[in-house]
């Protein structure tokens, strides 16, 4: 995927940042995740790159508040820290979801009320 263009932008880029915590336990839920992987997967998934310097302060502290563990798999040439969402982490994604979807509910609900303010100033 090729990286899109609205994401330059600094704004868009703290909002991302904002969001990668939420990015990283979804991809946690479907199965265990090492650092590198991650930096990968955003990057072919949704067109970014973040690197080690922005990824593993994420885990570490999603690791601290108990929303993710981790732990060495020795099984490859290099071992690896393999994280896995908690119990914990699966309730603060849901929530993450719901806070999402209230964001989004709410900017339907100013689009919907700029068309209508819109609409009345062109029949005025």
């Amino acid at each position: 995927m090729q990286k899109e263009a609205w994401l330059d932008t600094p704004i868009n880029k703290r909002l991302v940042r904002c969001t990668l915590d939420f990015l990283i336990l979804r991809e946690l839920v479907t199965k265990p995740c090492h650092g590198y992987l991650f930096t990968n997967k955003f990057r072919k998934k949704y067109g970014f790159y973040f690197g080690p310097s922005t990824i593993y302060p994420l885990l570490y502290g999603l690791e601290k508040h108990g929303f993710v563990e981790s732990a060495y798999v020795l099984e490859s040439e290099r071992p690896r820290k393999v994280y896995r969402i908690t119990a914990k982490g699966e309730a603060q994604l849901r929530v993450h979801e719901m806070l999402l979807e209230a964001l989004g509910k709410c900017n339907r609900e100013i689009d919907i009320t700029v068309q209508a303010v819109q609409s009345k100033q062109v029949y005025s």
